[in-house]
């Protein structure tokens, strides 16, 4: 039996969406998530690995582009795929081929020299199945001349409350402080001070780092 128009309108619409779901599906994960921190001692190398685990049966080609590497001066920084090492933070490439049982990977490997400091890198990620999928992956690393957990001065008292937050027994040493979101967005930057208003609502944890004085405190926050 032939489909009056309005019922062939709604089979073209049917099949689109299902046409757009099936090009914006994941097929992988990223493991141990998209983001990773590191605290670290000044002159102590680190590898940061993210893992694009495939249990699927199809073959995935992944492409990769950077979206923002700041990086103190002396640090030294460079990026590895699943095929390839690369000498610098390459601003583009694609994976070899990721057939089934075996996985894609994203490691950053990282040296802070000479300086205290923040470094904060991003890379989009997304396959060539699924281009509508774009993944950021972030690693944020600081470093200072003894490490964050180590340090003898005074931990500040930092907390949440009602959207704002909230630093009690800031001792002298630390005189600059900025707040990020965990996917690596400077929200805040300023002086230190006892109280801030987080404008943007939907963020559940930040990230507060306090510098001074060849000194860096950071801690993750939960946003209540």
């Amino acid at each position: 039996m032939a489909l009056s128009a309005a019922k062939r309108v709604w089979v073209i619409v049917a099949l689109i969406i299902s046409a757009t779901v099936h090009l914006s599906a994941q097929s992988y994960t990223n493991s141990p998530g998209d983001s990773l921190i590191q605290y670290l001692s000044l002159e102590q190398p680190t590898v940061m690995n993210i893992i694009q685990q495939h249990p699927t049966s199809d073959t995935l080609i992944f492409k990769w582009r950077k979206i923002q590497a700041d990086i103190p001066a002396a640090w030294t920084a460079s990026l590895c795929d699943n095929g390839a090492c690369f000498s610098t933070l390459r601003d583009s490439g694609m994976m070899i081929p990721i057939v089934p049982g075996d996985d894609g990977l994203m490691s950053l490997h990282c040296t802070p020299h000479t300086t205290s400091g923040t470094a904060i890198i991003r890379y989009a990620l997304y396959t060539t199945q699924t281009p509508m999928h774009i993944d950021t992956l972030t690693w944020i690393i600081y470093a200072s001349t003894t490490s964050i957990e180590s340090t003898t001065i005074a931990a500040p008292k930092i907390y949440s409350y009602g959207g704002h937050i909230f630093l009690k027994s800031i001792s002298g040493v630390y005189d600059n402080m900025k707040i990020y979101s965990i996917d690596g967005r400077e929200i805040y930057g300023s002086p230190v001070v006892s109280d801030v208003f987080l404008s943007e609502k939907k963020l559940s944890e930040v990230i507060v780092v306090l510098t001074g004085n060849g000194t860096t405190f950071s801690k993750k926050v939960s946003v209540y």
